[in-house]
């Protein structure tokens, strides 16, 4: 057989000789640390018989479009002849569910929207790809058992990864001490490991990294240092970031809630971009919860109209607050027998404040895997959010040309907290009668407001009044 080994600088070249169970192979963009795990698991499945690993990520899909052609491509072109053999007795790779050689050692392929697959497997290596973007550590320590087929000299879980979060689990994991000591061993990557970027001998980047690194200067910030830099840092200017804590705000699902609390449920169109609708409890204690979401992109009215249809059915909800920038939308929900409320939308950050006092007073939160459907594998593709707990971090305010901070939050990937913000408002405004009206707006534009926890409350105007509880409905 022809072969052509690969070559490996820095983190890369340290994890393959790395022996311990769990690995988290850290690194900014482009560093090379998905070739590198995964030209281990080649080489030892190749050395191996009988030998067994498991290539997983958030979706089978996205193994397809995003690993199997860096796997095939780079990793088995060095092999021409076992390329040939192994591709060969896969089919299209599409349809490929594992690898197997002639050694009768095999690679398997699954995604975490189809657990069932693989969770009760033996392996005896795990490369877990994209590892960042699952947020749930019970979904990791599903997997870590998997490791017991015994057949290599150790058994291995590799986390390929971006930075985030300092507050991921996956950081916490490899860096706070339990019990005394690391639970994950850290390998940090950089460009420099990578040598289709820099230049060893040189100590330079090479015509190819200079070209790729010039996007990274028009990041963000925090983007900046984590994907060039690989730096684990918290969103500047966050928002939420001084109230938000996932590890207390997501929440595993309880049962009562579906039986004993009101529920309502929140609309943000979106067809070119991500619409969400939001299925929101609120406890006798005006608690709320997120307990169900669809988050998608490119979906139709029609489409929307069916499946907010089956929310309202299935929760039997009060009320269904949807964004009035759409009127055409709600229009087309009045004509076949959904009414729709008006979002309070203005002003956005009296609605922000709203959220904030709730997260901060620990009266807001979200089931873990809230969304049942599978993630958008186009929002997967761009390292896009595919759910609302996934926003809140990078909702960032906007900074003018001063550097200054503008109480305007940023419109981008704002769809889940546009939504959420709508929820909150309802509730935490909607039908405040025990109030003095400050003012008679005689216009429909949401500028009455009264102090209630020191938060700006906005209150109905005397229209909306004699309207007798018919608030926003057009």
């Amino acid at each position: 057989m022809s072969w052509e080994p690969l070559s490996f600088f820095g983190g890369n070249l340290k994890v393959q000789y790395c022996q311990d169970r769990e690995i988290l192979l850290c690194g900014g963009r482009g560093t090379g640390k998905s070739v590198a795990a995964l030209n281990k698991l080649h080489l030892l499945m190749a050395s191996v018989p009988y030998a067994r690993g498991l290539i997983v990520r958030r979706t089978r899909q996205s193994i397809t479009k995003s690993t199997l052609p860096v796997f095939e491509n780079i990793i088995l072109e060095t092999d021409s002849d076992l390329f040939k053999y192994l591709t060969k007795r896969g089919g299209h790779k599409q349809y490929r569910e594992r690898y197997i050689y002639p050694n009768k050692s095999e690679i398997e392929f699954g995604g975490l929207d189809k657990p069932g697959d693989f969770k009760s497997a033996d392996y005896d290596i795990i490369i877990f790809e994209e590892a960042e973007q699952e947020k749930s550590l019970t979904t990791y320590l599903e997997l870590v058992p998997c490791l017991r087929n015994n057949k290599l000299p150790y058994q291995q879980i590799i986390c390929v990864c971006n930075p985030g979060s300092p507050h991921h689990w996956l950081y916490t994991r490899s860096h706070d001490k339990y019990r005394g000591e690391l639970a994950m061993t850290y390998i940090q990557t950089s460009l420099k490991d990578n040598p289709l970027y820099w230049d060893q001998k040189k100590d330079c980047y090479t015509e190819t990294g200079k070209s790729y690194i010039k996007p990274f200067a028009s990041f963000p910030s925090h983007l900046y240092r984590r994907y060039f830099d690989g730096e684990w840092v918290a969103a500047e200017g966050s928002v939420y970031g001084e109230v938000w804590d996932p590890d207390v705000h997501i929440i595993e699902p309880f049962d009562t809630v579906q039986k004993e609390y009101r529920h309502i449920i929140g609309i943000d169109w979106g067809t070119a971009h991500v619409g969400v609708a939001q299925v929101w409890a609120i406890s006798p204690t005006n608690i709320m919860y997120l307990v169900e979401e669809m988050y998608l992109p490119g979906k139709d009215v029609q489409w929307w109209f069916e499946e907010v249809s089956k929310l309202r059915d299935r929760y039997n909800t009060e009320a269904i607050i949807a964004d009035s920038a759409n009127l055409g939308n709600r229009q087309y929900f009045e004509s076949r027998g959904i009414r729709t409320i008006k979002a309070i939308k203005n002003p956005v950050k009296d609605g922000i404040s709203m959220v904030y006092s709730r997260l901060s007073r620990k009266i807001l939160f979200f089931f873990r895997d809230a969304r049942r459907h599978n993630p958008s594998v186009d929002l997967i593709n761009h390292s896009l959010p595919t759910c609302t707990t996934e926003e809140i971090e990078g909702y960032v305010w906007q900074v003018d040309k001063e550097g200054k901070t503008i109480e305007e939050p940023v419109k981008k990937s704002d769809d889940g907290n546009d939504c959420m913000r709508y929820s909150v408002a309802h509730i935490d405004t909607a039908n405040k009668f025990d109030f003095v009206v400050c003012g008679n707006d005689e216009n429909d534009d949401n500028t009455n407001y009264v102090e209630r926890f020191n938060k700006p409350i906005r209150m109905p105007t005397w229209r909306e009044k004699m309207a007798n509880l018919d608030f926003y409905f057009d």
